[in-house]
């Protein structure tokens, strides 16, 4: 992906809901226009949740600025079109931000919360009209090929993942011959708490 300004933020969050509630609180305070928003898992030896945003359009130079200035318990990376402009935070946390900013600009990770054409993944749709409707590049199945004429029954809940470059949607069958989002929208807890 070329072209475009990515941001990457790492506060250490635990799990995806709160690293998604981050993105959404800077999103909002600063006014920025984003085309995705990804969670990423970070962080050797301690894995954790960043988040990374992929602008539409860019960042004002005075939206740089106050993102860097209030970035005193988060990491911060800003990033055009895959060259570093700027980081700062605490030092724990910058390698996580420019880790989701650099996955997020080489498309080899991140799974997108908010993307363009998201209302298109709402009820049933198809395959092609998907692919057609919204960012989603792919739709791949975990037990076989999914054609166009495949029926998606999304449950509202589409979470879409970077693999390749491609913005992809992985789904599992469903006893209908339709398929739907692989995670779930209301996912359960493991017995040890994760």
């Amino acid at each position: 992906m070329s072209g475009g300004t990515w941001i990457g933020l790492d506060r250490g969050d635990a799990d995806v809901a709160a690293a998604e509630h981050l993105a959404a609180e800077i999103i909002g305070t600063f006014g920025l226009a984003v085309s995705a928003a990804c969670t990423h898992l970070v962080g050797a030896p301690r894995g954790h949740v960043a988040v990374s945003l992929a602008l539409d359009g860019g960042l004002a130079v005075d939206q740089a600025a106050a993102l860097l200035a209030g970035a005193a318990s988060l990491g911060v990376a800003v990033s055009v079109d895959g060259d570093r402009l700027a980081f700062g935070g605490p030092g724990e946390f910058i390698d996580g931000a420019l880790e989701a900013a650099a996955a997020h600009h080489d498309g080899t990770s991140g799974r997108a919360f908010r993307y363009l054409g998201e209302a298109a993944a709402r009820g049933r749709v198809r395959v092609d009209d998907l692919l057609a409707r919204s960012a989603i590049d792919r739709v791949e199945g975990l037990a076989g090929s999914v054609d166009g004429a495949t029926e998606i029954e999304t449950r509202d809940h589409v979470r879409p993942a970077y693999r390749d470059g491609l913005l992809t949607l992985l789904t599992t069958p469903r006893a209908d011959g339709s398929v739907q989002p692989f995670e779930s929208p209301t996912p359960h807890e493991c017995s040890g708490g994760h």
